[in-house]
């Protein structure tokens, strides 16, 4: 279920981003921001730690972002 959501996400953002002419730069702060802003809206519900949160939030952001990366590198 996790597999599929992630690679729904990243499917999403590589169309959404296809064409935007983004530099490395700009990508770096968008994922940086997604990041943040995941790790500031979770909130832990007792079966999270704060920084397993952190933690988790971190890996999804960064599986969505090589799947992205990887579709935006096949034009």
């Amino acid at each position: 279920e996790r597999d599929r959501l992630i690679d729904g996400l990243a499917a999403d953002w590589a169309r959404a981003l296809r064409g935007q002419g983004l530099t490395a730069e700009d990508l770096d702060e968008l994922w940086a921001g997604l990041t943040e802003d995941a790790v500031r809206r979770g909130t832990p519900d007792g079966r999270w730690t704060t920084q397993a949160w952190r933690a988790e939030a971190q890996e999804v952001i960064a599986r969505v972002r090589a799947k992205v990366e990887a579709a935006l590198g096949e034009r």
